[in-house]
């Protein structure tokens, strides 16, 4: 785990077998880019470590368990490639993300002052944005796919522009019994 500081001019990578990553207490990771991965049991953060990149937030092997990156200073300019097995993807952040992906996960729950989507967002059940004044901004290339999607911008509120997908897939993934749950989509 990082109970310290890890601070990368460049590169900060976080690699770990089957104990995950876990950013604890008074915690610091900082670098232009972050790149993690795991091969069981997920990255974990508390609240009161921080993490900062200036770049990109990725991950260029695998990462198997769930992701929940909590921090209430987060603060991630943006989220490239990066694909969740096993579990789902949680931010918190403080400022301005924007998404290149492509991201996935069983759930996505993204939250911060202000996102923009201008890759790809997929997750087996909910993807869920929420900003705070900047509002969501789904730009050209936009594609977000899941069961359930949720966008609240705040007094930003949320936007398409251009050539953006936001889509609903009812039954995604399929299911072996029973009726197909009704996609839902919704904006605030």
């Amino acid at each position: 785990g990082v109970s310290g500081s890890l601070v990368a001019g460049t590169v900060a990578s976080l690699a770990a077998g089957p104990g995950g990553i876990a950013i604890t207490s008074g915690g610091f990771v900082s670098g232009s880019t972050v790149d993690i991965g795991t091969t069981n049991n997920g990255v974990t953060q508390t609240a009161d470590s921080t993490l900062s990149v200036s770049g990109v937030l990725r991950s260029s092997s695998i990462v198997i368990g769930t992701v929940v990156l909590v921090g209430t200073a987060n603060s991630v300019a943006s989220i490239g490639s990066l694909s969740v097995a096993n579990g789902g993807f949680t931010l918190t952040g403080t400022g301005g993300l924007s998404v290149a992906g492509p991201l996935s996960g069983s759930n996505v729950l993204l939250s911060a002052g202000t996102i923009g989507v201008s890759g790809s967002i997929g997750a087996a059940t909910l993807v869920s944005l929420a900003s705070g004044a900047g509002g969501i901004v789904f730009n050209t290339g936009a594609t977000v796919t899941a069961q359930t999607i949720a966008a609240n911008g705040s007094s930003g509120g949320v936007a398409m522009k251009g050539a953006a997908s936001v889509k609903t897939v009812a039954g995604w993934p399929r299911r072996r019994r029973g009726p197909a749950r009704p996609a839902r989509w919704s904006a605030t």
